[in-house]
């Protein structure tokens, strides 16, 4: 079942414009790398460019599900994101994803795919020097 994305965060996400993405291999080893495009595509849906990560493509079509994660720097608070991704190396949602990209930057990045993620389950992601401090005011995170 699909998860809404909240407000907060699409805040994060608007404020991080970094996330980490980890997939994992067709012989099971993780791979994790940064992507600098990550953004909202609707209710339930995220995007990145695939602009330098070869291994992205062969392990998301052996194993589609994928973890992101996206901290603001700022507040070092952020989100896990869990769910299952579909690459599009062209059509519909490859043109328009690169269109936004092209509108918020001001310039065409090169992308040789998009990575379009089904969010399916969310957790909160706090530093520890960011539940320290919360905990020293009372709250807990």
């Amino acid at each position: 079942m699909l998860v809404r994305i909240t407000q907060d965060l699409q805040a994060v996400i608007r404020s991080a414009h970094l996330c980490f993405a980890a997939t994992v291999s067709p012989e099971g080893r993780p791979n994790v790398s940064p992507k600098g495009t990550i953004r909202v595509w609707d209710d339930h849906s995220l995007f990145f460019l695939n602009i330098a990560s070869p291994k992205r493509r062969t392990n998301l079509a052996a194993n589609p599900w994928m973890e992101l994660n996206v901290v603001d720097q700022l507040s070092r608070r952020g989100y896990h994101l869990f769910g299952s991704a579909t690459i599009h190396m062209s059509g519909e949602v490859f043109t328009k994803a690169i269109a936004m990209i092209a509108a918020e930057e001001g310039t065409e990045l090169a992308a040789n795919s998009i990575v379009l993620f089904e969010l399916e389950e969310t957790a909160p992601q706090v530093s520890t020097g960011h539940w320290h401090e919360s905990q020293k005011r009372g709250g807990a995170q």
